[in-house]
């Protein structure tokens, strides 16, 4: 059931009955506000202990990085009018990891930590847009350069 279903359901609801939907929203939204980041430590350790070999320590600063980590995907899912889901977040956001290692950038594999992650997210988010199109990205080419010149 979409919003605009829950919303026109509502409507016919008697005032005792909205209260309750009311409640149990705010209580599923409550739980997806810390079932989201919750999924998305788990996913981002699984990832870096895969992808590294050693844990990811955690510190304040990267919870932080990942909650806004978490919003900015969010905003792109819905400027893409996608049905919001906290299964689709976290998926979406698996897929941001790994196409940031995909990316092969020395810069991100060197520093792959939540604040690096986060802060940029704009420039990364291009990067990987650009490789879907086939394009290639600057970093590629000078990769490509400094091997042929060697």
């Amino acid at each position: 059931m979409n919003n605009t279903e829950i919303i026109e359901a509502a409507l016919k609801l008697s005032q005792a009955d909205r209260a309750r939907l009311l409640h149990k929203l705010q209580q599923q939204q409550t739980e997806s506000a810390t079932l989201a980041p919750a999924a998305g430590r788990d996913a981002f350790c699984e990832f870096y202990l895969e992808k590294f070999s050693t844990g990811y320590y955690w510190v304040a600063k990267d919870y932080i990085a990942l909650r806004q980590l978490l919003n900015k995907i969010k905003k792109k899912l819905t400027e893409q009018k996608q049905d919001y889901s906290d299964q689709l977040l976290i998926d979406s956001y698996k897929h941001y990891l790994k196409a940031v290692y995909a990316l092969n950038n020395e810069f991100y594999n060197a520093n792959f930590t939540m604040s690096i992650l986060n802060s940029k997210f704009n420039e990364i988010y291009i990067a990987i847009s650009g490789k879907k199109q086939g394009k290639i990205s600057n970093d590629y080419k000078s990769r490509i350069l400094r091997d042929l010149q060697s």
